[in-house]
């Protein structure tokens, strides 16, 4: 009895002739034409010729699909046009973390060291204190027209906090971020979770980012120089600031901020939005 091993080299070599023609066929349009009008639709009842004919088909199929996939119409577009909207394309950074954290330091040292980047001003239904500017501080409304503007669908998120409505408006971001410019918005991790799906939709170049320390006790000595809660608000504030680290798993990245090392953490951010900008999405 032949060996199987045997067999199959035998059989290897017999289609070789075969897969030679295939390649041939594979290489040349025109060859690849004649083989449709020639040979596509001739079968033979012997098994051998069979197996060629399928083994030949499959190989076509292929070609075919390779081919029609590759045509200069679905051709994606040149790498430069893409290296030319990233040097126009503005990123939104989100940027939160609990109380005593350092979010409104980091922020203030980016506005600083980079002037294409600008806060995104939210709007507010409050009264506008005498040392407050109007777009700069808050955009001010009475709280007629915020709510208006929920019924507009106007805010990615907003609130309802101690009788007064504040939030961020949709279009102040799109104005920003269609200058060129990066938005830095600073909101709380309670807000991150309600609008991250929403942000992402709309603005697919946008980075979240928690500000975090890996000992709480940093966080507890930053709250208590401000001085500004009783026992009880300070407690409360301290349980909402753990609750809010661990929500780590929300955002796209976590930067600590130590202690003595607010440029280290300056750097990091900087560099996630650069990342961000040259994200392929």
């Amino acid at each position: 009895m032949p060996s199987p091993v045997g067999e199959g080299r035998s059989l290897r070599n017999r289609n070789r002739p075969m897969m030679m023609e295939m390649t041939r066929i594979i290489t040349s349009p025109i060859v690849l034409f004649e083989y449709l009008g020639g040979r596509v639709f001739f079968w033979s009842f012997d098994r051998r010729s069979i197996r060629k004919e399928f083994v030949g088909m499959t190989l076509l199929y292929t070609t075919l699909c390779y081919t029609s996939y590759t045509m200069p119409d679905q051709m994606p577009e040149d790498v430069s046009i893409e290296l030319s909207r990233q040097e126009s394309r503005g990123v939104l950074l989100v940027l939160s973390g609990p109380s005593g954290v350092g979010k409104d330091t980091v922020m203030l040292k980016l506005l600083e060291k980079y002037p294409k980047m600008e806060k995104l001003v939210t709007t507010n239904s409050r009264p506008k204190r005498d040392d407050e500017k109007d777009g700069f501080d808050y955009h001010f409304v009475s709280r007629e027209e915020f709510e208006k503007l929920i019924a507009e669908d106007a805010f990615f998120e907003w609130v309802d906090y101690r009788g007064h409505y504040r939030g961020g408006q949709k279009k102040h971001v799109h104005e920003a971020l269609d200058s060129g410019r990066d938005v830095i918005w600073r909101i709380d991790v309670r807000g991150v979770m309600n609008v991250r799906e929403k942000v992402k939709e709309a603005f697919p170049h946008s980075a979240f980012v928690l500000l975090a320390v890996d000992d709480l006790d940093v966080l507890k000595a930053r709250m208590e120089e401000r001085a500004s809660e009783t026992k009880e608000e300070f407690e409360w504030s301290m349980d909402i600031a753990v609750w809010e680290q661990r929500q780590w798993n929300h955002f796209d990245y976590v930067v600590k901020n130590e202690d003595g090392k607010l440029d280290q953490a300056v750097e990091s951010v900087a560099r996630i939005v650069e990342s961000t900008r040259m994200k392929v999405v």
